[in-house]
C-alpha cells in the first residue's frame, strides 16, 4: 500500500459505534426470532434441559457441542424464557463478529481496512438474515475470527509468535463445545503454517491438543464417565451421513456444483442457500494478491475462507464414508471474518491507488461507489432473507415451546 496516515483511534472507535449501530438496526429490521421447527427448537431444547437439570452431553448427536444452548440457558435464568431471551446470545456474537472484525483488519493493517471489514460483516447477506436465529453458526465465526486475530497478532508482534499461535491452536480446538466439525478449521491453519510459518506448528499443535482435551474430560464429567467419547463422535458421524442421505434435498457432487455456482452467481432460489454477490470478487482479487506477494496477512484468510469453501461444496459429511455436505449458506459465517477482511483489504487497496493517481475526493467517490455496488448485488440475497424471515415469523407460533 502506498504511505497513509490512518485515521487516530479515536475516530475509528466513533466509526465503529455507528457500524455497531447500523448493525443492530438492520438486524432488527431483518428480525425472525427463532425457527422452532429446526436446529433452533433442538438448542432451546437443550438450554430448557439445562434448568431443569437434566441435559446429558450424551442423550443426542445435537448435544455434544452445547455451548450456545449453555448461553441460551444463562439468557433464560436472567430474564426469563421467552423466543427474544432465546436470540440475546446470538445478537452479542454478531457484534462481537463485528468488533473482532475491526480488530483483525486493524491488527493486520490499519483503522480503514479494520472498519470497511466491519462494514461488510453487517452488509453481508449470510451474516444478516441469522442474527436473530438460535443456531451455532455465528458463535463458530466468533471463534474463527479470534483464531484469526491470534494468527495476525503473531504476524505483527514476532515476540509474540509462539504464545499466539498456542492461543489459536486452542481456540481451534474448543470449537468442539461448539459443534465438532468447527475444529476441521485446524486442517487450513496448518497448511498456512507448513507453507508460511513452520516453527508456529509446534506451539499450535499443542494448544490444538488441550483444547480438545479440555473438552474430552468436560465430556466425561458431563456423561458421569459412562458412555465413551469415540462412542460418541460415532453416534455424530452418523447422525450426519443420516441427515445427509434423508433430508428433502439430496447432496451429490453434482448437485452441490450447481449450489456452488448459485452462491457463486445467482441466481437466489432456496431461502437457505445466498449467493455471494460481488464480495465474492474482491475475495478473489484479494486472494491473487496474497499469493503473488506471498503476503502472509491475506494468506492466513484466503486459506481458511478456500479450504471451507470448497470443503463444504466437494468434501464429506462423514469420515466413515464418502457423503456431500446439504450446503447451506450459514456454514460459511464460520469463515465471515477471513471473507470480510479479503474484501476489505482490495476495497482500501483501490481506494488508496486511485487517491495516488486523482486525489482524495475522487477516490472517496471510488470507495462508496464499490461499496454500493456490492449492496445492489446484494439485493436479490436480502430480498430471498426477508422473505425466509416472514415465513419464520408465520410458522413460528406452530412450533413455539417456550
Amino acid at each position: 500500500m502506498y504511505r497513509y496516515k490512518s485515521m487516530d483511534d479515536r475516530t475509528a472507535y466513533a466509526c465503529l459505534a455507528v457500524i455497531i449501530s447500523a448493525g443492530l438496526a438492520l438486524a432488527a429490521f431483518m428480525y425472525s426470532g427463532p425457527f422452532y421447527g429446526i436446529d433452533d427448537g433442538t438448542l432451546i431444547s437443550i438450554a430448557t434441559s439445562m434448568l431443569k437439570g437434566s441435559f446429558n452431553i450424551a442423550s443426542t448427536p445435537y448435544a455434544l457441542g452445547f455451548l450456545q444452548s449453555v448461553f441460551v440457558a444463562i439468557s433464560f435464568a436472567l430474564f426469563g424464557a421467552s423466543s427474544f431471551t432465546a436470540i440475546i446470545p446470538t445478537v452479542v456474537e454478531y457484534v462481537t463478529l463485528v468488533i473482532i472484525a475491526f480488530l483483525v483488519g486493524r491488527t493486520l493493517f490499519n483503522n480503514e481496512v479494520g472498519l470497511l471489514s466491519g462494514l461488510m460483516i453487517i452488509t453481508m447477506p449470510t451474516v444478516l438474515s441469522f442474527a436473530t436465529r438460535v443456531l451455532v453458526d455465528m458463535m463458530l465465526g466468533v471463534m474463527a475470527g479470534l483464531v484469526l486475530y491470534a494468527l495476525a497478532r503473531a504476524i505483527k508482534r514476532p515476540d509474540h509468535k509462539p504464545r499466539m499461535s498456542l492461543y489459536a491452536g486452542l481456540m481451534c480446538g474448543l470449537m468442539a463445545f461448539v459443534k465438532i466439525g468447527g475444529v476441521g478449521l485446524a486442517i487450513p491453519v496448518l497448511i498456512a503454517m507448513l507453507v508460511l510459518d513452520r516453527k508456529l506448528i509446534t506451539a499450535f499443535v499443542i494448544g490444538l491438543v488441550m483444547g480438545l482435551l479440555i473438552y474430552t474430560v468436560t465430556f466425561y464429567s458431563l456423561s458421569g464417565w459412562k458412555v465413551s467419547i469415540l462412542s460418541a463422535l460415532g453416534e455424530y458421524s452418523q447422525n450426519q451421513m443420516v441427515v445427509a442421505t434423508h433430508n428433502t434435498y439430496r447432496a451429490n457432487v453434482f448437485s452441490n456444483y450447481v449450489t456452488m455456482l448459485d452462491v457463486l452467481m445467482g441466481p437466489a432460489v432456496v431461502w437457505q442457500v445466498l449467493p455471494f454477490g460481488l464480495i465474492m470478487l474482491f475475495i478473489l482479487l484479494a486472494t491473487c494478491l496474497a499469493f503473488k506477494n506471498k503476503d502472509k496477512k491475506l494468506l492466513y484468510p484466503a486459506l481458511m475462507f478456500w479450504f471451507t469453501f470448497l470443503y463444504l461444496f466437494f468434501g464429506t459429511e462423514s469420515l466413515q464414508s464418502y457423503a456431500s455436505i446439504v450446503v447451506v449458506t450459514r456454514y460459511f459465517l464460520l469463515v465471515s471474518i477471513p471473507m470480510a477482511l479479503l474484501a476489505a483489504y482490495v476495497l482500501f487497496d483501490a481506494y488508496m491507488i486511485c487517491r495516488h493517481v486523482t486525489g482524495a475526493r475522487v477516490a472517496l467517490g471510488l470507495l462508496v461507489l464499490l461499496i454500493v455496488l456490492i449492496l445492489v448485488s446484494n439485493i436479490p440475497s436480502y430480498k430471498l432473507a426477508y422473505a425466509y424471515r416472514l415465513f419464520i415469523l408465520s410458522n413460528s407460533t406452530a412450533y413455539r415451546a417456550v
